[in-house]
């Protein structure tokens, strides 16, 4: 069974390479499949879901990005595959034969770079990009690593959290929640600090639950995480990959400058890691209140050194970016990944020190 699966696999694989048809979906290998295999329709059903997943998906990954749960996958090597679904990491068991060698785990990491539409080869063996499913890939492959190719997904949740089940789960505490309200009606505008995996995108969703319907939001993102369906007024704009020959790059900060022009009632960033920081201070500075952006940093206290090496990167000194974020960034929400789960752990908001540089006053902690 297993010969036929490949053989199928392969057939179907060039049957749609020789369509030249670029948006090939499951009805289309569902199609192939029946119109050329003498088989049953439980049989089918099962090989067009291998033939999905090794040709528009994860391959031999597949199954594990479809454990409830799991937000990330990461491959050290071959057969050497592990999850995340909450609890840290956890050792994972993957299919015999199919990424069991360095070649093969590198010839796996070349077929998710193209379907990202990125390039991955020995002038550019980093690759940052997006799959069709809506996952963020980063591989890594030889000679920078030694084995065959170092992968890494992470799996956006689909599923989305009010405000309201944040506080009935305990995420954020009731005392906490009228204050947040009041900081979301009051169009203050939020930075949402937290580490890799923490909940800052399902933290930011949960408060533009809380946004009035009748507001218009725009959302910006490097990759698409913030779902569309919380809210009946919110557009998303994604920045855009250089292509193969180093062409059609659009960047965050095109796409803040951009925005401007779209009157937009709030501007949200999903997460601001580069120089579009600072279009984003000078569009909160000049009337635009309400805006919400992510940042790495491990504590709330770390907001500061994380905004002033973000400035650096677009030119802006200390002092500047201090007059900038003051007067444009009014709260700080910390959110942490505790083992009882995620918590909303820290509010606090940016200070001006005596040397003119960016501080942190803490206003509520539950650490």
């Amino acid at each position: 069974m297993l010969t036929q699966v490949d053989k199928i696999i392969n057939n179907t694989r060039e049957q749609l390479a020789n369509d030249n048809n670029a948006d090939s979906g499951k009805f289309d290998i569902y199609k192939n499949v029946n119109e050329n295999n003498i088989i049953g329709s439980n049989s089918v059903s099962k090989i067009v879901d291998a033939v999905n997943a090794d040709i528009l998906g994860l391959g031999p990954l597949q199954f594990l990005s479809e454990i409830p749960g799991v937000t990330d996958i990461v491959v050290n090597g071959p057969n050497n595959v592990w999850i995340d679904r909450g609890n840290g990491m956890e050792k994972a068991k993957v299919e015999p034969g199919k990424i069991d060698t360095p070649e093969k785990l590198r010839d796996f990491a070349f077929r998710l770079a193209v379907l990202a539409g990125a390039r991955l080869d020995d002038s550019a063996p980093i690759v940052d990009g997006q799959l069709p499913q809506g996952f963020r890939l980063h591989a890594v492959i030889e000679p920078l690593c030694e084995s065959g190719a170092l992968i890494s997904i992470r799996i956006p949740s689909n599923r989305t959290f009010t405000f309201d089940q944040f506080i009935e789960n305990g995420t954020i505490e009731n005392e906490w929640a009228d204050i947040i309200k009041q900081f979301i009606k009051a169009k203050k505008n939020i930075i949402i600090t937290g580490a890799t995996g923490s909940g800052k995108t399902t933290l930011l969703s949960a408060l533009i639950s809380i946004i009035e319907p009748e507001e218009r939001i725009l959302c910006i993102e490097e990759s698409k995480e913030i779902q569309t369906n919380i809210h009946p007024h919110i557009i998303s704009m994604c920045a855009k990959k250089a292509n193969i020959e180093g062409l059609g790059e659009i960047t965050l900060q095109q796409l803040v400058k951009a925005s401007l022009r779209m009157r937009p009632d709030r501007l949200l960033l999903g997460e601001a890691r580069g120089p579009e920081i600072v279009d984003l201070l000078i569009a909160l500075n000049t009337g635009h209140k309400g805006g919400i952006a992510t940042l790495h940093a491990n504590d709330a206290s770390s907001a500061p050194s994380r905004l002033e090496a973000l400035g650096s990167l677009a030119g802006l000194d200390p002092r500047a970016l201090c007059a900038q974020a003051i007067s444009a960034i009014d709260i700080i929400l910390h959110i942490d990944r505790l083992k009882s789960g995620r918590k909303l752990t820290q509010i606090a908001k940016l200070t001006q020190t005596s040397d003119y540089r960016l501080g942190v006053e803490i206003m509520q902690s539950s650490k």
